[in-house]
């Protein structure tokens, strides 16, 4: 039953032609669909792509397939190109010496030795297309039936080979709606110390699939209890736990999360959780209103801030309903924001260069304020101010 559901899911699929052509031309070596993909189909959800492991090795790999990368050659993996999409390939083996994030050397082996160094048992699945024959030595499936993460032996043993995991762990709770098995959860907590090691870029990527995930506060909560959001940052962001605690549910885009999240917070602890300076910026602009009180602002100000769609999805987070109506309200009745009636090159001649954005932010108040409606009344009006 199960492996009928798979393969009937598999060939709804837009990438499983591609897919099936990959395992024919392999089809004299032991080839099989694993991890994601099939958590995903089993956990009826989207799946974004598919994985091979095998028993051919990555130089004859190369040898089949005409358009390759050989960027995780050294572990095993060659990523194959083919009708615009991507398959990662990697060889059965043996991962020895880690560093904490990387093993030292690996050792091509068999599906055995294959399935026992992988990180959890939800995604140490196998599926042979030509057999039409699921795999499964460590209860996998039972771990997707029961919706648990839970790590392939020792979860001492995977974390300390790979700290990462214990940030996968979370955000895989967090995207699944799933809950973490109780040993995994209390070895994430004792060796929550070690997360310092993770680069920014591969926390930032966790971090960020966290936020856009489906139960985003369920993973906030679990960074907090296990420390690992204090060990890595070696801050305590007691304002982001009491918002964390607060709030049921995070609405609208990547920005309007975290805005709703961090609002409170200072400005060097927002920078903490965001890579790029564009969102930097857009974050602070929302966090800057969501410390006002939208009922006391003006008409300029509630006009301005409806063009930012960001704002009214941080305000459905944090609940504040009245806020949401009068901008909705405004909204409806001014649903345009109108171009500035003059520009700096309306008053250089006539305004100090210094003093000429100040002046121009003057007028443009007015404007929306509907004070002034004409470029005579906003020129007339700058005589009068200077």
């Amino acid at each position: 039953m199960t492996q009928s559901f798979v393969l009937d899911k598999l060939k709804k699929l837009s990438i499983y032609k591609s897919a099936k052509k990959i395992a024919d031309k392999l089809d004299k070596y032991q080839i099989l669909l694993v991890g994601g993909s099939l958590r995903d189909i089993l956990a009826k959800r989207d799946v974004k792509d598919i994985d091979f492991a095998t028993n051919a090795t990555p130089d004859e790999i190369e040898k089949i397939f005409e358009n390759t990368l050989d960027k995780g050659k050294k572990f095993g993996t060659i990523t194959v190109l083919l009708d615009n999409y991507s398959f990662e390939i990697t060889t059965f083996r043996k991962d020895f010496n880690y560093d904490g994030r990387h093993p030292s050397g690996v050792e091509f082996g068999d599906l055995k030795s294959d399935v026992i160094r992988r990180d959890f048992t939800c995604n140490a699945l196998y599926f042979d297309l030509k057999n039409q024959k699921l795999i499964d030595y460590v209860k996998g499936l039972e771990s997707i039936k029961t919706q648990v993460i839970k790590t392939v032996g020792s979860p001492l043993d995977r974390f300390k080979e790979d700290k990462l995991r214990m940030l996968r762990a979370i955000r895989f709770a967090s995207e699944l709606s799933w809950k973490i098995d109780d040993e995994t959860y209390r070895a994430i907590k004792r060796l929550s110390l070690d997360i310092e090691i993770i680069s920014k870029d591969r926390w930032q990527t966790e971090f960020d699939k966290i936020i856009l995930s489906d139960n985003p506060i369920k993973g906030l909560k679990m960074l907090f209890d296990t420390k690992l959001l204090q060990n890595y940052f070696l801050r305590n962001f007691e304002k982001l736990n009491e918002k964390v605690n607060s709030i049921k549910k995070l609405h609208g885009s990547y920005e309007a999360k975290l805005a709703s999240l961090l609002y409170t917070s200072n400005e060097d602890e927002i920078r903490c959780f965001v890579a790029r300076k564009k969102q930097i910026l857009q974050i602070l602009d929302v966090c800057t209103v969501l410390k006002k009180n939208i009922d006391s602002l003006e008409l300029w100000e509630i006009r301005e801030i409806n063009e930012n769609l960001n704002i009214i999805d941080a305000l459905k987070s944090e609940n504040r309903t009245n806020e949401i109506n009068k901008l909705m309200q405004t909204k409806k009745e001014y649903p345009i924001l109108p171009k500035p009636l003059i520009d700096g090159h309306d008053v250089k001649n006539i305004v100090e260069k210094q003093k000429i954005k100040e002046i121009l932010r003057v007028v443009r108040k007015m404007q929306l304020n509907e004070t002034i409606k004409t470029r005579a009344q906003a020129l007339k009006t700058i005589k009068s101010i200077i």
